[in-house]
């Protein structure tokens, strides 16, 4: 299982993908966009995530 942080802004979020181990697979600023955060989560097995509440946090929700 893999694990990604999400620290969500209006227009763009800092995610981090990590293992169960806790390697960081990979790390940084991602566009709100759908297409951005698939291809950030892409090839990646089954995960959990913790997002940072937020007025618009439900919206990163929506997309995950």
């Amino acid at each position: 299982m893999n694990y990604v942080g999400i620290d969500h802004h209006r227009q763009y979020s800092h995610m981090t993908l990590m293992d169960q181990e806790g390697q960081v697979l990979r790390s940084g600023r991602v566009p709100n966009l759908r297409s951005e955060i698939e291809k950030f989560l892409e090839g990646g097995e089954a995960m959990e995530a913790v997002i940072e509440t937020g007025r618009s946090s439900t919206t990163m929700v929506d997309v995950l």
